[in-house]
C-alpha cells in the first residue's frame, strides 16, 4: 500500500536482520504499522498497530474479507473528506489513503489520470489490485488501534518501530518523540530489536 514513510521498497533487506534470531512462537509487533509494508512479509505471530482509526479499520474490514470500491469519484472523495462521520470507517480509510496521491491523508484526489507520455494510470484501480494483495499476507495478523504506550507486548516480542519523523508534515496526527523515546528505553526485557529512526 502507498503510505507516507512506507518501507515497502527496503522491507525484504531490512527484515532479515531483525528477525535473524526470532525464535519458535516468538511475537513480531509494529505499534506503528501503517501501511503494513513490513509486517505483511512476516509470518507466524504478528501486531499490527497504529494510532489512525480508520486505517486500522480499513485494514480490519479487508481481513474480513471487504472489498473496497471499484471506484470513488471526486466528489465523493471530497464528501468523505469533509463529513468522514457519515461513512463507514473502512470506506474512510480506504478513500483517505487510497484515493490519495502517495497515500497522503486526504492529500489530492487520485483517480484515473493522463500521464505525461499520454498513457492513462488509474490510481484506484491499482491500489486495489495491491492492498487485496497484501491483506492476503495479512491473514492472522493481530491488528491494534492504539497509542504506541498503551500497546500490550508480549513478553520477548520483537519489536520494529518507524514512528512518523519528528518536524515533518503530512501525518493526520504526530506523536510525542521525547515520550516515545522515553518509553522504548523504559520497555525493558520485551525489545528484542527496536529499529527506530530518530531525528
Amino acid at each position: 500500500m502507498k503510505y507516507m514513510g512506507s518501507k515497502a521498497r527496503i522491507a525484504k533487506q531490512i527484515l532479515p536482520i531483525i528477525l535473524k534470531n526470532r525464535q519458535p512462537g516468538q511475537w513480531y509487533v509494529e505499534p506503528f504499522a501503517g501501511g503494513m509494508n513490513s509486517i505483511c512479509h512476516v509470518k507466524g505471530n504478528r501486531l499490527a498497530n497504529d494510532n489512525h482509526y480508520y486505517l486500522i479499520q480499513m485494514w480490519i474490514r479487508l481481513l474480513e474479507n471487504w472489498r473496497p470500491p471499484a471506484q470513488v469519484s471526486r466528489e465523493e472523495y471530497e464528501k468523505i473528506k469533509a463529513t468522514p462521520v457519515l461513512y463507514a470507517p473502512e470506506l474512510v480509510g480506504w478513500a483517505g489513503f487510497n484515493c490519495s496521491y502517495s497515500g497522503k491523508w486526504f492529500g489530492g484526489y487520485a483517480g484515473k489520470t493522463q500521464t505525461k507520455i499520454g498513457t492513462i494510470r488509474d490510481y484506484q484501480t491499482e491500489a486495489i489490485r495491491n492492498v487485496l494483495k497484501q491483506a492476503d499476507l495479512l491473514r492472522g495478523c493481530r491488528m491494534e488501534n492504539l497509542t504506541f504506550y498503551r500497546l500490550s507486548i508480549p513478553p520477548e516480542s520483537i519489536i520494529y518501530c518507524d514512528p512518523p519523523y519528528a518536524g515533518t508534515t503530512g501525518y493526520k496526527s504526530t506523536i510525542d518523540h521525547e515520550h516515545f523515546w522515553q518509553w522504548g528505553s523504559k520497555s525493558g526485557g520485551s525489545w528484542a530489536y527496536c529499529i527506530c529512526k530518530r531525528v
